[in-house]
């Protein structure tokens, strides 16, 4: 749903508490990757945050059907 732009506020919001609940539980075994630490659950988190504040954009299914605003 988040790539074709439908619902993408409540959509991102939801992969940004999963990666949350990611992130607290890899927090233990350090930051890197390789180590089994949470830097990609980081990683995806930071998008999800931008399409949370941003919105899906100008292109987005939602901006066709008239769900998100300008």
């Amino acid at each position: 749903m988040l790539t074709v732009g439908l619902l993408t506020r409540p959509v991102a919001a939801a992969i940004l508490v999963f990666m949350a609940i990611a992130i607290s539980t890899h927090v233990p075994a350090g930051y890197f990757w390789n180590a089994g630490g949470f830097e990609r659950s980081l990683m995806w988190s930071l998008p999800a945050l931008s399409v949370v504040i941003q919105g899906g954009g100008k292109f987005s299914a939602d901006r066709k059907t008239g769900r998100e605003f300008q």
